[in-house]
C-alpha cells in the first residue's frame, strides 16, 4: 500500500520534494500529487548519447526530431524526465552523468539500452542505473567487464531480455538461485576466452531455466571466420549436452555446418510446451 503523502504536513511535504530527485518525483506523482511542483516527462523515440574516445568534453546528444532538437540543450538549467523508446549510450565515461550535457538527465521508462563500451565496469553500470529505470530490453557490447550475470539480473529488475558479450562462470546456476523467469538469455561471445564460463552450465540447469519459461542462445561470433575454436566451442557444447539429451535436433537450432563457421546453439520449449 503507497505511502498517504497527502497525510503529511505541508512542510514536510516541501523538504521531500526538495530532496527528491526528478525522477523520483515524477514516480511519486503516480501515487499522489501532493507533491508540488509537479514534474512532468517528456517522450521521445530514440536517444544517441556518444563521445570520441571517452572525452566528455566531445559528448553528442542526438535525439528523434529535427537535427537541432535537443531538450536538454532548450531546456539546460532545468532537470528533465523522459521516456524513451530506445537509448544507445557509446563510449561514454564512467561519470557519465558528471558531464555537464548530461546532469540534467532523467529516464523513467526505456524500453530498449544498447550500451556499447570497450570496458564496462560495475561501477558504470550502478551509474546508469541510477538515472535509467525501468529498462526492458539490454545490450552490452564489450571488449572487458567485471559484471556478473547477477549483477545485471539485479540492477536491471524489469528485463525481458538481455543480450551481451560477456559470461561469468557458473552463469545458469547464478540465474537458478535468482528465480528467474520469464526471460530471454542472450549470449553472443566474440573472444575465445569466454569459452570455459560460457559453457560452465550443468544440462539440467538449462532444464530448469526453460521450465521457468527462459530461452537461451549462446553464439561464439568471432570476429575471424576461419577462428580454429569454432571446434572447440561445439565439443564443449556437445560434451556438456549429451549427458542430458540424446536428440539435440529435437529441441535445438544449431548454426555452423562446419567448424570454420559462427556457432550458435538455441534452446527454448517447443510448440507442445516441452522443454
Amino acid at each position: 500500500m503507497p505511502f498517504p503523502l497527502p497525510a503529511l504536513p505541508y512542510g514536510l511535504l516541501c523538504r521531500l520534494r526538495e530532496l527528491s530527485n526528478p525522477q523520483e518525483v515524477y514516480y511519486g506523482r503516480k501515487q499522489s500529487t501532493a507533491l508540488r511542483p509537479i514534474q512532468r516527462v517528456t517522450s521521445q523515440e530514440y536517444v544517441v548519447f556518444e563521445t570520441k574516445n571517452g572525452e566528455p568534453s566531445t559528448i553528442q546528444c542526438l535525439f528523434s526530431g529535427p537535427p537541432d532538437h535537443n531538450p536538454l540543450e532548450k531546456y539546460k538549467n532545468k532537470p528533465m524526465v523522459f521516456n524513451i523508446n530506445d537509448i544507445y549510450l557509446r563510449n561514454l565515461p564512467e561519470n557519465l552523468f558528471g558531464c555537464q550535457k548530461l546532469q540534467n538527465l532523467y529516464v523513467n521508462e526505456i524500453c530498449y539500452l544498447k550500451i556499447i563500451q570497450t570496458t564496462v565496469t560495475l561501477q558504470y553500470i550502478q551509474n546508469v542505473v541510477s538515472r535509467m529505470w525501468n529498462v526492458q530490453y539490454l545490450m552490452i557490447e564489450t571488449d572487458k567487464c567485471n559484471l556478473t550475470v547477477t549483477h545485471v539480473y539485479n540492477m536491471f529488475p524489469k528485463l525481458k531480455q538481455f543480450i551481451i558479450t560477456f559470461v561469468n562462470n557458473g552463469w545458469a546456476r547464478d540465474l537458478l538461485k535468482l528465480n528467474v523467469s520469464n526471460l530471454s538469455i542472450r549470449y553472443k561471445i566474440v573472444q575465445s576466452r569466454y569459452l570455459d564460463n560460457l559453457y560452465s552450465f550443468e544440462a539440467d540447469d538449462l532444464v530448469k531455466l526453460i521450465q521457468n519459461g527462459c530461452d537461451i542462445e549462446i553464439s561464439y561470433l568471432p570476429n575471424n571466420g576461419n577462428d580454429i575454436h569454432i571446434g572447440r566451442a561445439r565439443k564443449l557444447l556437445f560434451d556438456r549436452l549429451n549427458s542430458r539429451f540424446r536428440q539435440i535436433d529435437y529441441f535445438a537450432k544449431i548454426g555452423g555446418g562446419v567448424y570454420n563457421e559462427m556457432f550458435r546453439f538455441d534452446l527454448r520449449k517447443d510448440d507442445n510446451g516441452d522443454s
